[in-house]
């Protein structure tokens, strides 16, 4: 049976700065199989570390953690909206959380930064109900400040918060990195299903198959949950 892999970006396949993989065993593994990278990276963002990276190896993206998905050649295969309402609504309420540092919406694919909540808040006014809103992400001052984040808004039920670090990702509600992949494998043959990720959102992936992967070096609610820990990336094609 053809292997699917299914990768993290950030603090994953990129590390320290830099790609971590060997290219030339990923270029063997596409000969026969699949890779595929599930990130909480918004479609402007992907495409930016596609040219930073010169990295064009793969065969499908997961984007804004299962909010979207892109074929190599960008084509997008499904996108899951917010609601103009409910962004609005969700906003508001972030106006009483302390440690929001930047804010970055995707409007109509492109991906807008704000200073504040409160320049957000104007400029939301701006938009209409025919623009496409896929999601918003707030970076935050720390990790503590993002978890105590977390906490005061994961309980919306028209959204789905994930948290990652020191961002914190707001989507269309039911969605993450393991809706993304099931709605990729119900475009796809049967295949042998491994994941790699290092963080918070990258738990729901784990829950797709048994063949999951992490670092050493992940954090501890993180690493429990998957089931084999590498000391680096190159080590999942040796499997």
């Amino acid at each position: 049976m053809t292997k699917l892999l299914i990768s993290d970006i950030d603090g994953t396949l990129i590390r320290q700065g830099k790609v971590v993989l060997d290219r030339q065993k990923l270029d063997n593994f596409r000969k026969s199989n699949t890779f595929v990278l599930c990130t909480g990276r918004n479609y402007d963002s992907f495409h930016h570390f596609t040219q930073k990276y010169a990295f064009d190896t793969f065969d499908y993206a997961i984007l804004s953690n299962g909010a979207m998905l892109i074929d190599q050649e960008f084509n997008i295969l499904y996108a899951s909206e917010i609601s103009l309402a409910v962004l609005k609504a969700q906003v508001a309420e972030l106006a009483t959380i302390e440690g929001i540092n930047r804010l970055f919406l995707v409007i109509n694919l492109k991906e807008r930064i704000f200073d504040s909540v409160q320049d957000l808040l104007e400029a939301i006014n701006d938009i209409t109900e025919s623009d496409s809103l896929l999601g918003l992400t707030m970076a935050l001052t720390s990790n503590q400040a993002a978890q105590a984040c977390f906490d005061q808004i994961k309980e919306n039920p028209d959204l789905s918060i994930q948290h990652n670090h020191s961002y914190i990702d707001i989507i269309s509600q039911g969605t993450n990195k393991k809706s993304g992949i099931a709605t990729l494998l119900s475009k796809l043959e049967s295949s042998r299903v491994q994941v790699i990720g290092d963080g918070e959102n990258d738990i729901p992936m784990f829950e797709t198959t048994d063949e999951s992967f992490s670092f050493y070096d992940a954090p501890d609610s993180v690493k429990e949950k998957a089931n084999y820990l590498v000391d680096c990336y190159d080590e999942i094609f040796e499997t």
